[in-house]
């Protein structure tokens, strides 16, 4: 009886063990928003200098062997976020609890700041960086916590003039404790795992002593990741370093905290009333209880008689009501809709907008 007792709690825990698929969105098309906030030296926020980044989930596919969430990224100012084109790539393998992550060069940007104007080399700096791409166990959601783990040690040798520089790049990663964070767009009980750069010098020893690593860079970024919203935070401390060891003289790299914001709604768009095409905004807050925001913009109208209708439908198909059915002036609009007019339970619902030959449609989801 022991025995299959035993069996049972193993089961149980397998079953309700935190998977890494729980924590990223389920369908394609969810669209995320930050803002990024440099950092000064002291770790004072720079807010005249914030920048922008929507991010899509635009396809799950076969890359580099292993089935990737593909997520396509764009970064501006506020005002000009939304006529930005998505020009970056992310890919993020979901394999039981880990989250791999692919790292191609333009996701090292952030960790190699300034290291051109340091090693001088750019060609041979560059072939440094492609060696490092490839697939990499990122976030380990059932790893102990403060328990650290490697997740990728690489020694190189790197020339500065006459200064031939034996070099360790590695990176680890840790789960640290949970942690609920309070955002513009709700409160999430996250889990949080620090990342932690380093370029060490290394110093040869009598072998069999393996070489000496002297720390040169660190660089530390703390990460909270939330259910079916992957992550919705990250903070890297400014760092200055002191080279003066190798000669080198010393640097700062700024840091900068990166956090999950609401929907971007930039001032020209606000104020652009003579618009082209049609635009329909995801409703925000989402999900939601019991009201959500539906925004919209209407193009020049080429018929007196376009009429616009705003109407919303369960997931099988029925209409629940008509937000909006009548003629519309070129700009911007907002309706509010509130579910308990309709009785409504959780659950997935649409909103379809059409405006002569022009028709869009968006998921919205009831939280009750």
């Amino acid at each position: 009886m022991k025995y299959v007792t035993l069996i049972f709690v193993l089961f149980s825990l397998t079953i309700h063990a935190q998977q890494a698929s729980d924590y990223f969105p389920t369908d394609t098309g969810y669209v995320w928003y930050f803002k990024t906030v440099p950092l000064d030296t002291l770790n004072n926020e720079i807010d005249s200098l914030s920048f922008f980044e929507a991010d899509s989930f635009a396809t799950i596919a076969v890359y580099e062997n292993k089935n990737a969430n593909i997520t396509l990224s764009k970064t501006g100012t506020e005002s000009t976020l939304h006529f930005q084109p998505y020009l970056d790539s992310t890919y993020v393998n979901l394999d039981g609890s880990t989250g791999n992550i692919f790292f191609k060069i333009p996701n090292l940007d952030s960790l190699t700041a300034g290291f051109d104007s340091l090693f001088g080399d750019i060609a041979a700096f560059y072939n440094l960086l492609k060696s490092f791409e490839g697939w990499y166990p990122i976030y380990k959601f059932q790893s102990n916590v403060n328990l650290e783990y490697q997740i990728f040690n690489f020694d190189t040798t790197i020339t500065y003039d006459t200064l031939v520089l034996p070099l360790r790049f590695e990176l680890r990663g840790k789960r640290m404790a949970d942690k609920t964070l309070e955002t513009q767009i709700g409160v999430f009980d996250c889990k949080t795992f620090l990342q932690t750069f380093r370029v060490s010098y290394l110093v040869a020893l009598p072998p069999p002593l393996p070489p000496l690593a002297i720390p040169l860079i660190t660089i530390k970024d703390s990460i909270w990741i939330a259910p079916q919203k992957w992550i919705v935070q990250s903070i890297i401390p400014s760092t200055v370093f002191d080279l003066t060891y190798l000669q080198l003289g010393s640097f700062s790299i700024p840091g900068s905290k990166t956090i999950i914001i609401p929907e971007v709604i930039s001032s020209i768009e606000n104020n652009y009333i003579n618009p082209t095409k049609l635009y329909l905004a995801q409703n925000y807050p989402n999900p939601f209880n019991p009201t959500t925001k539906i925004k919209f913009t209407i193009p020049e109208i080429t018929s007196p008689n376009s009429i616009v209708t705003l109407k919303i439908f369960d997931i099988l198909g029925n209409e629940i009501t008509t937000l909006l059915n009548e003629q519309k002036t070129p700009g911007n609009y907002e309706i509010i809709f509130n579910s308990d007019k309709y009785n409504l339970s959780s659950g997935v619902y649409f909103y379809k907008l059409q405006f002569g030959d022009f028709l869009i449609v968006k998921k919205l989801v009831l939280l009750k």
